[in-house]
């Protein structure tokens, strides 16, 4: 709320995230930038993680290393802005994607890219989709593999990415 009224112009998840360390530590500084230092946190670990697993942990590091001191990152991760937390969204659904693709008969990988995809929209409405969205049909159509839309469980998934934003619309 601002001023007493519904305040909808922007996703609720950053702010969610500063109330909640607002809550924890006080109002101070501090606790308004800490969610984007943990958000930045994650999205180095992510990256770690993802290319460790595909290339070894060397490469793991490297690649932790150079997302750590790169310096849209590093600014990000200093700032309470949205930017990083839709960053690390977009980088942990295509790691779930890319998991998905993988094994496409196991659901616990859609569900996670869903759920990601449902935060994505709380952190920065459409946008937050757009970006992994895209990049999976832009896989389908280079690998004219359109049947991953059946395995990808449409029919739960949507509905799924959905509800959590209708359920903040409905109750603001």
């Amino acid at each position: 709320h601002l001023n007493g009224s519904p305040y909808l112009n922007k996703s609720p998840l950053q702010y969610w995230s500063i109330a909640l360390c607002d809550l924890l530590f006080g109002i101070r500084e501090f606790s308004t930038r800490l969610p984007s230092a943990l958000y930045g946190w994650l999205g180095v670990c992510l990256a770690w993680h993802w290319a460790s697993r595909v290339f070894g942990r060397q490469t793991g590091r490297a690649a932790a290393a150079m997302l750590t001191v790169s310096a849209g990152w590093f600014l990000f991760t200093h700032q309470a802005m949205i930017d990083i937390l839709l960053a690390t969204l977009n980088l942990a659904a295509l790691y779930a994607l890319w998991r998905a693709l993988q094994e496409p008969e196991r659901r616990r990988h859609w569900f996670r890219f869903y759920a990601l995809l449902a935060l994505g929209l709380l952190a920065k409405g459409p946008v937050g989709v757009a970006f992994p969205a895209l990049v999976w049909l832009a896989y389908m159509a280079a690998r004219r593999r359109w049947r991953l839309l059946a395995q990808a469980g449409l029919w739960w998934g949507v509905p799924l990415a959905l509800a959590p934003v209708t359920l903040w619309g409905l109750l603001v």
